[in-house]
């Protein structure tokens, strides 16, 4: 994940870089949107009891897990970490400092911590942080796209 933070803080150089044939949102949407997930989340993981994790099979979960793919246009991001604002630069980039902090505090977390995904269920750490990888990197492209100005 520290290679994808570190992209993320690159992208910052084209924060207001936009090309809506290929996304909606401009690049400073994707970047803050990536780090309001991974706070998010970690903060869900750590406040996750265990005890209550339940393991139900999930065949888009699996789908998207073991391919490590995201199809473009298909989810919706929840309102939450869905920013209609302007954003602000000087917030993303306290935003990702707590990003790299919370990424840090989760590594000595119980495998049984969980956080619920509104499509995929329950996420143990494991899965939490493959997940976290995934949909980073589902950004990422998206920001490399806009960015060299490819079509979709």
């Amino acid at each position: 994940m520290q290679q994808q933070i570190t992209k993320l803080e690159n992208a910052l150089n084209y924060f207001n870089a936009s090309n809506s044939k290929i996304s909606n949102r401009a690049v400073d949407w994707h970047i803050d949107h990536c780090i309001r997930i991974i706070v998010g989340v970690c903060s869900e993981l750590k406040k996750s009891n265990p005890e209550k994790f339940t393991k139900k099979f999930n065949l888009k979960r699996e789908i998207i897990l073991k391919s490590a793919y995201i199809p473009r246009g298909k989810a919706k991001a929840p309102k939450n970490v869905n920013t209609l604002e302007k954003i602000n630069k000087e917030e993303v980039v306290s935003l990702i400092n707590k990003a790299k902090t919370s990424l840090k505090e989760i590594k000595d977390l119980p495998r049984k911590a969980y956080f619920n995904h509104p499509y995929f269920g329950d996420l143990n750490l494991k899965q939490t942080e493959k997940f976290l990888q995934v949909h980073t990197n589902h950004h990422l492209k998206i920001i490399d796209d806009i960015i060299s100005n490819k079509t979709a």
